[in-house]
């Protein structure tokens, strides 16, 4: 009877490990699901930030595109406008001189006329020669002086196109250096994923930033339908001042990428994800001064400042001692003394 009653309770033992066996592997089973579903998710979140970093750098990267298409269309047009004022300048150049030659041959003539004129041969006919090569001389004279003020002119005209064709050369060199910033930045994405520390910092950046200007909309969506408040200038103002600490905070992260924080191998890299960062805290900061602009009038009204302000005193009399008797006020020597008879 206890042979038989030990041997049901080693079977009792052997089906309850075996359930506790079973149990503990479906369990596990369940944590290597679950581990595997976490793992796809954040992959897929992982992957789904590249893609639209990828998908906000590419369209980057074709608005730079079209802006240096654009530029290269406008320096075209400048150094067609320079070939033109190249060739007026030849043919101006070309005229003054030939005006220079006719203006040596009448002084010669007139030179020759005074001979003839001091021999006393013809007098009438030289005095009426004479007369001509004077008026030719006087239209001659103006005649060049009007082609050196057209130069003057194209000179000018010929200095500002260079300069601006120089500025629109170097603005297109620095749109293409940031269309290779870029394309790099897209090609390092598509070999380390959203491993890469730049691609990262760009990431996060550019979320930050449209996080709070987003946050900033909503609040203004909220708020719309409240009436305005006295005080709009001064909320304006600290909104400015807000803005102007983030932007702040954006730029000195920036900075600390551009000296080197992610090590000396990146730091070109890192200049040129700083520079396109920079580009879009200028943009910020433009948009920002241009609200600004709308408050200037506000910001000269004085009349709060001075509605509860004490009352101005006289300041020729504020703050001055009591005349004293027998003196003239801003005089140090008494008024002139009498004895009767009239002044001394």
């Amino acid at each position: 009877r206890q042979i038989i009653d030990l041997c049901a309770t080693v079977r009792d033992w052997h089906d309850s490990a075996t359930d506790q066996k079973d149990k503990l592997n479906e369990q596990l089973k369940k944590n290597q699901r679950a581990a595997r579903k976490s793992k796809k998710a954040k992959a897929v979140k992982e992957d789904g930030g590249v893609t639209d970093a990828k998908a906000g750098l590419q369209d980057t990267m074709g608005l730079l595109e079209r802006d240096i298409k654009a530029i290269d269309r406008e320096i075209y047009l400048s150094g067609k406008s320079l070939d033109n004022i190249k060739v007026h300048q030849e043919h101006l150049m070309k005229e003054t001189k030939t005006l220079g030659q006719k203006y040596g041959d009448l002084l010669s003539k007139e030179s020759k006329l005074a001979e003839s004129l001091d021999q006393g041969v013809n007098e009438k006919d030289t005095l009426l020669q004479q007369a001509k090569v004077k008026e030719y001389l006087e239209r001659n004279n103006n005649a060049r002086m009007l082609l050196m003020d057209q130069r003057a002119d194209m000179d000018k005209e010929k200095q500002k196109l260079e300069r601006d064709i120089h500025e629109k050369m170097e603005t297109k060199t620095l749109l293409e250096t940031r269309t290779q910033t870029i394309q790099s930045l897209i090609k390092s994405m598509d070999e380390q994923g959203a491993s890469d520390v730049l691609t990262k910092f760009l990431q996060s950046t550019r979320k930050m930033l449209n996080d709070y200007y987003r946050e900033k909309e909503l609040q203004k969506d909220t708020t719309a339908k409240k009436t305005e408040s006295p005080d709009a200038f001064e909320a304006a103002m600290e909104e400015l001042e807000r803005d102007s600490q983030q932007l702040d905070m954006v730029q000195e992260m920036i900075r600390e990428v551009i000296q080197g924080k992610f090590g000396p191998e990146l730091r070109d890299r890192s200049r040129e994800v700083g520079f396109l960062l920079q580009d879009v805290v200028n943009l910020h900061r433009g948009a920002g001064s241009f609200a600004a602009d709308g408050w200037v009038a506000h910001d000269f009204d004085i009349k709060k400042f001075l509605k509860d302000a004490a009352p101005l005193i006289c300041p020729s009399t504020a703050g001055m001692k009591p005349v004293a008797t027998g003196r003239t006020p801003g005089t140090s020597t008494p008024p002139a003394l009498t004895n009767g008879r009239g002044s001394f």
